[in-house]
């Protein structure tokens, strides 16, 4: 803003009063907020702000461009609530002129982890051989394995170093691969699952022999023997071809277990000749075995239907 001292002489009877007065010019608009015309900005930072915030005489008027900006604002700043990744324009202008001010907003980077493991999730079956790479491109005086089977000594001339065991016995077993630098130790842990399919899938009545009757409620059982993780089990019920129930579970014991898996049905005259079967698979997700192993059970008969 342009401004100039005036002296103004005024008269008065006894003589006469010089008075020195601040005059203000008219001016365009000049953003302060900022010594470049374009900024840099990383979400992520606290309290950060697109400050667009200028002076001129007129007072400016301000103006945000973008596509990302879901509400218009005619406020000289824009607080980092309101802000996505992209690009932002604002101009601040009155009848003197316009400027503008160009924001860059990009995402905060991910803190990159000084290891990396290859694969990052194994999955394997009890018994099996495993092996994971552990990598690091941080200088180092230190990289090693820590684990109950399989550990590795600390080494300092390597990038890379394997965790083997050529035959998982252990139900739960949790690496931990470690880097020490001058500075600090820095760990990651492998997740490792160990599974074992059933030993058997069976089907049978619960407390009940001899012939069956319709229009009375009997329960069927599917008993699934020592299976490990029993949460990625899933068990389906069928009646001939069609599926009639499926369960799932919630028991997260790292060892075998045997899970029976209940079903109620009451007989009618069609039923008579019905088979029933179960099938239990073990879906243990991309890292294990294409496609998940799955195990049936023989059929049962419904048959001898006592009439009512």
């Amino acid at each position: 803003m342009h401004r100039a001292l005036a002296e103004v002489t005024i008269h008065r009877r006894m003589g006469l009063l010089r008075v020195t007065r601040l005059l203000q010019y008219p001016n365009p608009p000049s953003i302060v907020s900022l010594p470049s015309d374009v900024e840099d900005i990383e979400l992520g930072d606290a309290g950060i702000t697109l400050n667009c915030t200028a002076i001129g005489n007129p007072a400016p008027v301000y103006r945000w461009n973008s596509t990302l900006l879901q509400e218009k604002t005619d406020q000289p700043t824009i607080a980092s609530a309101s802000l996505r990744p992209g690009s932002y324009t604002c101009s601040a202008s009155n009848k003197l002129g316009r400027v503008w001010k160009h924001f860059s907003v990009k995402p905060k980077p991910r803190d990159v982890h000084p290891l990396e493991l290859h694969p990052p999730k194994v999955v394997v079956r009890y018994g099996d051989p495993v092996s994971v790479n552990c990598s690091t491109s941080t200088k180092h005086i230190g990289l090693g394995w820590e684990a109950t089977v399989g550990a590795v000594d600390l080494r300092d001339d390597v990038n890379v170093i394997t965790w083997t065991v050529p035959a998982l016995t252990d139900w739960v077993v949790e690496p931990i691969c470690y880097v020490n630098t001058d500075d600090e130790q820095q760990t990651k842990t492998l997740s490792v699952i160990v599974y074992k399919t059933p030993d058997s899938v069976s089907i049978s009545y619960v407390n009940h022999t001899g012939p069956v009757m319709e229009k009375t409620q009997y329960e069927l059982q599917c008993d699934i023997k020592n299976i490990v993780p029993v949460q990625n089990l899933t068990v389906r019920w069928y009646k001939g071809q069609t599926l009639v129930d499926s369960q799932t579970f919630t028991n997260n014991s790292k060892t075998p277990v045997s899970v029976p898996a209940p079903l109620l049905i009451t007989p009618s005259r069609a039923d008579d000749g019905a088979q029933y079967w179960c099938e239990a698979e073990l879906d243990l997700g991309a890292e294990g075995p294409q496609p998940p192993p799955v195990e049936m059970s023989e059929t049962l008969n419904i048959t001898h239907t006592v009439y009512i």
